[in-house]
């Protein structure tokens, strides 16, 4: 299947998605499905490959890739926002691991907020300019503008290597 959703509009989009999710389990069969959504790729399959350049650079559950990307080039393609690199390493901070709390003594300042359904996807920066991003339910959230405390959960932070570009 070669973008079988590209085109639709949201809500049909996850419908099918849904419906192809529970097709593929009922007749359990190896389905090869190609979607530069990564989402719908995290969504529908039990195992992911991401590709870069022509070649596979990781195969693994949803799960894996998303605790534990290969490099920081798949970490920053599956949407992990928090890389760091530094030499031969990188630091990825998972966006579901950082918490924002307002304190006007804070280290950063909420930038962006975007609402996707329950998810909240805010980001802030650092007094010395660095961004964080993070991914927090909820409806009373830090607004644009509030200085705030930045908290990690260290179960969020993994050590990879960094891309070879």
């Amino acid at each position: 299947l070669d973008e079988p959703l590209g085109a639709l509009d949201r809500p049909l989009h996850d419908r099918l998605v849904t419906e192809l999710g529970e097709l593929f389990a009922a007749i359990a069969q190896t389905a090869v499905y190609v979607t530069h959504d990564v989402a719908e790729a995290f969504a529908l399959g039990a195992k992911v490959a991401v590709m870069r350049e022509g070649r596979i650079v990781q195969v693994a559950p949803p799960e894996e890739l998303w605790a534990r990307p290969a490099d920081s080039w798949v970490a920053r393609f599956v949407g992990l926002a928090n890389v760091t690199e530094n030499g031969a390493t990188a630091v990825v901070v998972r966006p579901e691991g950082v918490r924002f709390r307002s304190d006007p003594r804070g280290d950063a300042v909420v930038g962006e907020a975007r609402r996707d359904g329950a998810l909240v996807t805010l980001s802030a920066r650092y007094d010395d300019g660095r961004e964080i991003v993070s991914a927090e339910t909820g409806l009373l959230l830090p607004e644009s503008g509030t200085r705030v405390a930045v908290e990690i959960d260290p179960a969020a932070v993994v050590e990879i290597p960094a891309s070879a570009s």
